[in-house]
């Protein structure tokens, strides 16, 4: 039987990891996990500059086009609530490589989509399968990792993944400028079939002994007492409302940086790239300041800087393209740093029902965050004006919040101290 030394140990390569793999040591199983949730983040963004082309080319408005994302997003949060208690009861591969499957199957059905609803209705399954791996991906590295070794690994896997938005505009851009939006999907497929592969090599985490025997039913009431965790529902809402001025402008960026300042697919990339790559980065600076810094002061911060960045909209964002980049870029900042932060608060300690815990946090967040893409669609008459209100909405309403949480003494134990 290994020693709990031996168990916590950080992930180095040729250390072992809590749970053996055949083909992975813990170096290269944190980097598969990573680069396949950067794929499935890829089926988001990389779609985003093709708005206006799929809008073009069906003769939709952009009210409808955007609905490319919406239920996307919408499936891949309903993916990520269904797969914790399924992988809890059945094991997490066979929940991965389901998921995988439906991911490549339906990448490669929306590059055939001849109309924009039978895209919107193809995107619906890709969604359930992309957000259901994204949960098993976690929970695999939940089962694998242990002590300080966990926390790092959760900080990579929230960060590394965000290459993907870095490299989705100047792919979907690329395939814009080639060819049309369907080979975005092609793409798609092809990375989504290259992630199946290293999915049927993975050998299970969970092991039979450990699983749940209860129905579904049962599994997903599991989720309740979670749920009325002291802290643990407001963290996550908060943690979603985070994240919705960022899914906001990630929904209308083309049309702002496209259409409203005509600065091309270049140049469209160029910003976008720089806005996620300070995404790539933020949660290594929340790794720096953290230990060093107190992880309430640091959540405090974020909210402070998420309010700036709405005021920063309406002063610069309806001038230049500049300035969008400007207001935009603490969205990403802030983002990346709490949901860092965040999910490492919410799942650890956790011995039991990983899988449950985890999927209520990415399903709430997903879910919630999602309806920025909706919200930003509006008539606000100008794309900006949409950003800048549910920026500064958002922050209201998530500062207050994390004040009611302070006040009732119901802040997740990370945040008790600072």
């Amino acid at each position: 039987m290994k020693s709990n030394e031996t168990r916590n140990a950080a992930p180095h390569g040729r250390e072992p990891l809590a749970q053996p793999q055949r083909f992975f040591t813990s170096a290269s199983l944190l980097a598969a996990c990573a680069c396949i949730t950067m794929v499935l983040w890829i089926a988001y963004d990389a779609v985003i500059p093709a708005l206006p082309s799929i809008s073009a080319e069906f003769g939709a408005s952009s009210g409808i086009t955007n609905l490319v994302l919406f239920p996307f997003l919408l499936a891949m949060a309903l993916g990520q609530l269904m797969s914790g208690t399924l992988s809890d009861r059945f094991g997490r591969k066979p929940v991965l490589v389901a998921s995988g499957a439906l991911f490549f199957v339906f990448s490669a059905l929306c590059a055939l989509a001849p109309s924009i609803w039978l895209l919107v209705l193809f995107r619906i399954p890709e969604g359930l399968g992309c957000g259901a791996m994204m949960t098993m991906l976690i929970t695999v590295v939940t089962d694998s990792y242990r002590g300080k070794a966990f926390d790092r690994a959760m900080t990579i896997m929230q960060a590394l993944p965000i290459i993907g938005p870095v490299a989705a505009p100047f792919l979907g851009s690329l395939m814009m400028t080639l060819f049309t939006w369907h080979a975005i999907f092609v793409l798609l497929a092809v990375l989504g079939g290259a992630s199946l592969v290293a999915v049927l090599l993975l050998d299970e985490t969970l092991p039979a002994s450990e699983r749940q025997t209860t129905g579904l039913a049962a599994n997903l009431r599991s989720m309740v007492p979670v749920c009325r965790e002291p802290g643990f529902l407001g963290t996550t809402l908060v943690l979603a409302l985070i994240g919705m001025p960022m899914m906001a402008f990630l929904a209308v960026s083309s049309y702002i940086y496209l259409e409203q300042f005509a600065i091309g697919y270049v140049g469209y990339s160029a910003f976008y790239a720089f806005t996620a790559g300070v995404g790539v980065l933020s949660p290594f600076v929340y790794l720096r300041l953290s230990g060093r810094v107190g992880e309430n002061a640091i959540a405090k911060a974020c909210l402070v800087v998420m309010g700036a960045s709405g005021v920063m909209t309406g002063l610069f964002g309806y001038a230049s393209a500049l300035g969008v980049l400007v207001a935009s870029v603490p969205l990403f900042f802030v983002e990346a740093v709490f949901r860092a932060q965040g999910f490492v608060a919410l799942l650890e300690d956790r011995a039991e029902s990983r899988g449950a815990a985890n999927s209520v946090a990415t399903f709430l967040y997903s879910a919630i965050s999602a309806l920025g893409t909706v919200a930003a669609s509006l008539p606000w008459g100008n794309f900006v004006t949409g950003v800048m209100v549910i920026t500064l909405g958002c922050t209201v309403v998530a500062a207050a919040i994390w004040l009611y949480l302070t006040k009732k003494h119901r802040l997740l134990k990370r945040y008790r101290n600072g």
